[in-house]
């Protein structure tokens, strides 16, 4: 089988989205031999949503959404991902400053 990912699909133009749903009907067989992972924001859910897409959506099998984080989960992602970078929190960011990142956002880490 093979698998394609495709990462902040909301940028997808209509045309490129016709075509992974025309890939997707080569199976001949009733194997699978092609996966297909579409992951976006909630702009592309909008977008399947659509009259246009409807078909589209329909062949979905499973979809999902992850929650925005909370305001402790959020300050634990920026400290995680500075540490990651050789960073300390604190050194960068004062505690109100992290809070207001995690508002802005909306808890959204992307």
């Amino acid at each position: 089988m093979v698998v394609i990912i495709i990462d902040e699909a909301q940028g997808l133009e209509d045309g490129v989205l016709e075509e992974i749903e025309r890939l997707s009907r080569l199976d001949a067989s009733e194997e699978k031999v092609l996966q297909v992972l579409l992951v976006g924001q909630p702009e592309f859910e909008e977008k399947l949503n659509s009259e246009k897409f409807r078909f589209f959506k329909e062949k979905i099998a499973v979809q999902s959404q992850i929650s925005p984080l909370s305001r402790e989960e959020g300050r634990g992602y920026i400290k995680h991902r500075l540490k990651l970078v050789g960073r300390d929190a604190s050194e960068v960011f004062t505690s109100e400053a992290i809070k207001r990142v995690w508002q802005f956002a909306k808890g959204s880490p992307g």
